[in-house]
């Protein structure tokens, strides 16, 4: 082989496949040794020296220098050592070159056999430590091929299998369409790698917000927790490193576009993003949003807790199929039993006002102008169905009388009234004497004085009237002889045509 053509082989190898040259020319060297075994049926070692830059492929067998020979396929005597080269003492290593070219059509045969199979183990083990470093990460796909059970997805040097259950339900997959998948697992067999995908696992809507979010890459902002039921909804808690910082914001973005743009990726799936809390209390009552809680009691020990609810929060609270208490027990670790405020009552379960309701609230109490007269930071009573009762202050100085509604229309029923219909005007009038007394009387509207009705002087004397009129009807006439002259006919044909 020339050179050349030698070296272009390798560089096409190393170029398109990955495979370093160096490990080429081992795999060769250890396949002619093994063809020349097999050709000869020798045990004798050999050695195979390959130059790169000269393209030549030399093999030697090796035999040690010995005074008496036992196996003269391991050995050979001092004497005959010498007849080669009189420098060579015992224990020396005798090198005796082979031609390759003797070798027969089966040892060729089987060289290139054991070239081609090295090359697919060392492309095997290159694929697996590739992927095996993205490992819990997104990597990108074609789709190749969709099967009920499975999807094949093309990641360029291998395929990955994204299996049934690892698929967001009721989302096609169209072959040729690139998608972004998570690598779950990567298992190295006879086979090559096998790569495990998903687009339902937890983590992949993690790695999702992570790219969307630059305040999640720096740290500012940290994902604790995932729930999710892939392609439906999902709930997030987030936390922040830093004060007076808001993470659930940073994770929504500007109008809303980085939570959108995660949610377009899995299908539109709706994405509830909560605030982690240490507070078992606190972190529940987040789950449960967007339902309302009266009263939160937890077992640290067994993870369970009981949470009480407004009776109209009730259906808010458990969720469509129950989806909704379902993900708050998986976000937050604890199994959740909700019931309503009547159904706690019945139970006689002790209400321990600590619920999102009472969280962070405050209560504004007006003045009787309705303008905010003080703010009282602290729980508002609940009573039945959870109406709060503000309590007044009491103020003689703002008070004013109050109309009692049920007084007023018992007195009008008594009285008999009925609403008056006939408008009155009350006019003072004052007596020019020595009483000074005031009288009033009733004015109707019939009574009021008119003002007098002005004539209606003409624009026009006679003489421009009569001009005008004579102007009217010669324009008539002239309307109706343009319309007599008109052939109708001549249109009709038209559009007959």
């Amino acid at each position: 082989m020339k050179a050349n053509d030698f070296l272009d082989a390798l560089s096409i190898l190393e170029n398109e496949r990955g495979i370093p040259k160096e490990v080429i020319i081992d795999s060769l060297k250890e396949a002619l040794e093994r063809a020349y075994k097999k050709e000869k049926q020798k045990e004798t070692p050999v050695e195979v020296q390959i130059d790169v830059n000269e393209g030549t492929i030399r093999l030697f067998e090796k035999y040690t220098v010995v005074k008496e020979v036992e196996d003269d396929e391991l050995e050979i005597s001092l004497e005959d050592a010498h007849k080669i080269n009189s420098e060579y003492q015992e224990n020396d290593i005798v090198y005796n070159e082979v031609n390759v070219d003797d070798f027969g059509r089966l040892a060729a045969i089987q060289a290139k056999q054991v070239v081609k199979q090295k090359i697919r183990e060392i492309e095997k083990s290159l694929v697996y430590d590739e992927f095996a470093e993205k490992k819990d990460e997104i990597i990108v796909g074609t789709i190749d091929m969709v099967e009920k059970n499975y999807a094949i997805i093309n990641l360029g040097r291998t395929g990955g299998i994204l299996q049934a259950k690892n698929q967001i339900p009721n989302e096609r997959l169209k072959v040729g369409d690139r998608i972004k998948v998570y690598v779950v697992d990567v298992d190295s067999n006879a086979k090559g790698a096998n790569i495990t995908l998903s687009r339902s696992d937890n983590n992949f809507l993690k790695r999702l917000f992570e790219a969307e979010v630059p305040d999640i890459q720096t740290g500012r902002v940290i994902i604790d927790s995932i729930a999710r039921e892939a392609g439906d909804r999902a709930k997030m808690a987030v936390s922040t490193t830093e004060e007076n910082f808001d993470p659930i914001g940073a994770c929504i973005g500007p109008k809303g576009m980085r939570v959108q743009a995660v949610s377009s990726e899995v299908n539109n799936e709706k994405i509830d993003i909560i605030e982690y809390s240490k507070d078992p209390v606190v972190y529940i009552a987040n789950a449960l949003a967007p339902a309302k809680t009266l009263s939160i009691d937890y077992d640290a020990e067994s993870n369970e807790a009981i949470v009480i609810v407004p009776n109209d929060q009730l259906s808010l609270a458990i969720g469509k199929r129950g989806q909704n208490v379902k993900l708050a027990h998986l976000l937050t670790g604890y199994k959740i039993d909700i019931k309503s405020l009547s159904q706690a009552e019945e139970m006689n379960l002790t209400l321990l006002n600590n619920g999102s309701v009472y969280q962070g609230q405050e209560e504004v109490v007006l003045d009787n102008e309705n303008k905010p007269k003080k703010i009282i930071k602290k729980p508002r009573p609940v009573v039945n169905d959870y109406y709060p009762i503000y309590e007044e202050e009491d103020n003689d100085e703002d008070s004013k009388p109050v109309i009692d509604l049920e007084t007023l229309l018992q007195d009008i029923r008594e009285a008999g009234a009925t609403p008056v219909t006939k408008k009155k005007i009350k006019k003072e009038v004052v007596e020019e004497t020595n009483e000074e007394q005031e009288k009033e009387e009733e004015i109707t509207f019939l009574d009021v004085e008119k003002p007098e009705e002005k004539p209606v002087v003409p624009i026009y004397t006679e003489e421009e009237l009569a001009a005008i009129r004579a102007e009217e009807e010669k324009e008539k006439e002239e309307e109706e002889e343009y319309y007599d002259e008109v052939d109708y006919d001549e249109y009709d044909k038209y559009y007959d045509e």
